[in-house]
């Protein structure tokens, strides 16, 4: 191998280790660009269904297009300097050899940049869905079955405690508990009175009675409201706001319980959950909802499911 050969070889090598540097740098600076936006976009703590994150990375990266080839321009002259410093290669073989790197650079650094995001939002989707799965996970303690024949003493002594859990670990937040009968309202508000710990206010929507009410109670920061589930499509909530829904109802009702907290706009809650307090008989039946209303559903233990919307 003459000398000239052997300075080319070398010169290749050092030509790679450069494109790996800068390619290095670029992939830094568009991942922390990125990771800005996505703050900017969703905030921190924001909960977002996986194909809304596809469509932002998909929308964003076509954008980043475009100034990804700004972002090459100061870093092709050095690149070309190098190049001629090294080999001796006419102006045009440079540039040749430089627009091939940069293409094939683009194109694995985009791959490289998607494929790390993904797997930061997985994570950070991991471990919000942790949180709230081992803040709820006691409240299998206080499922009860589902039977006609309770006695009023029984919501004071297991359905309550779901509530008061609740409160205990969630601050700032809506509760709504639905049931099926105004009895089974009174009989909970009752309960909830002898605590003394809430204030009590009650109000009438427009076209009903007092009997038809839906009755809010207040404690410090959280809000619970009660009411029958049939009036679920009375309910407007902040977009934004995050909401925790209890249901007492029979499992036969779901399909038309869910069908109107759509209605009232409780899908585009990202922070919002549903509980459904059923036994395990009848988990089956509520799997056959997921597909239909495009909700996640969870299996916390045999008698909680969690409905993420």
């Amino acid at each position: 191998m003459d000398e000239n050969s052997q300075m080319i070889k070398m010169d290749k090598k050092a030509i790679t280790k450069l494109k790996e540097e800068v390619a290095v740098k670029l992939k830094q600076e568009l991942l922390k660009e990125i990771d800005d936006r996505f703050k900017q976009e969703l905030g921190n703590e924001q909960w977002i269904r996986r194909s809304e994150i596809m469509d932002i990375i998909s929308s964003f990266m076509e954008m980043l297009c475009a100034e990804f080839d700004e972002l090459l321009v100061s870093k092709v002259d050095h690149c070309l300097q190098k190049l001629r410093q090294k080999i001796a290669l006419d102006s045009d073989e440079a540039i040749d050899i430089v627009n091939k790197w940069k293409q094939e650079s683009q194109n694995n650094c985009k791959r490289k940049v998607i494929n790390e995001l993904c797997e930061q939002l997985t994570e950070r989707e991991r471990r919000s869905k942790d949180r709230w799965m081992k803040a709820i996970g006691n409240l299998k303690h206080y499922v009860v079955e589902m039977d006609d024949g309770y006695e009023s003493e029984s919501w004071e002594q297991d359905k309550f405690p779901i509530i008061e859990d609740l409160l205990n670990r969630f601050k700032n937040r809506l509760v709504i508990v639905f049931m099926k009968a105004n009895d089974e309202v009174e009989d909970l508000l009752c309960s909830v009175h002898r605590r003394e710990r809430f204030q009590m206010v009650e109000y009438l929507l427009p076209g009903l009675t007092r009997k038809n009410s839906i009755t809010n109670v207040m404690g410090g920061n959280v809000r619970i409201t009660f009411a029958r589930s049939d009036l679920a499509y009375e309910f407007h909530v902040k977009p934004n706001e995050e909401v925790i829904i209890i249901n007492y109802d029979f499992y036969t009702r779901t399909k038309t319980y869910m069908h109107r907290l759509r209605l009232a706009g409780f899908s585009g809650i990202p922070k919002g959950i549903v509980i459904n307090l059923v036994e395990q008989s009848q988990l089956e039946y509520l799997g056959n909802i997921e597909c239909h209303y495009d909700l996640v559903m969870e299996p916390l233990s045999e008698d909680i499911s969690l409905f993420s919307t």
